[in-house]
């Protein structure tokens, strides 16, 4: 599970590591591309990112999801479900490029356990392809 350590997933991952349980984990993808933009932004860490809607009329519904407790947006093409357990080695992952460009070191991360998969009937996989890796392939 690549998460950057001064983002929330892994102060979340602090948090459950302390109390010594395995973390739930949910990926949504695709959806409204306002998920994209709400993921990303610098809100503070107490405020849901997805409260981050333009306006209260274009709010999706959040279903809940088959393998653990967490919700997710019903109109997302596809959820990953998983945990993470704080109780298991880290291990090597890296380096990554990133949306905006900044390629991030190799370094150690918890491991992402799927315990269910879903989608929708014509599902799309959301990606993005990372400036720097283009420059280094020469297209």
């Amino acid at each position: 599970m690549h998460w950057q350590l001064h983002k929330t997933g892994a102060n979340h991952f602090e948090a459950w590591k302390r109390i010594g349980r395995k973390m739930p984990v949910s990926v949504a993808l695709g959806g409204d591309p306002v998920y994209t933009y709400a993921a990303t932004a610098p809100l503070p860490e107490n405020i849901d990112e997805y409260t981050c809607r333009v306006s209260e009329e274009e709010k999706g519904e959040l279903v809940k999801c088959i393998s653990n407790d967490l919700f997710v947006p019903s109109d997302a093409d596809i959820i990953i479900e998983g945990y993470v357990d704080p109780s298991e080695e880290l291990v090597w992952e890296g380096p990554f490029g990133d949306h905006t460009g900044f390629y991030s070191l190799a370094d150690w991360y918890p491991r992402f356990h799927v315990t269910c998969l879903t989608h929708s009937r014509d599902a799309v996989y959301p990606a993005t392809i990372v400036e720097f890796l283009l420059r280094k392939m020469h297209f």
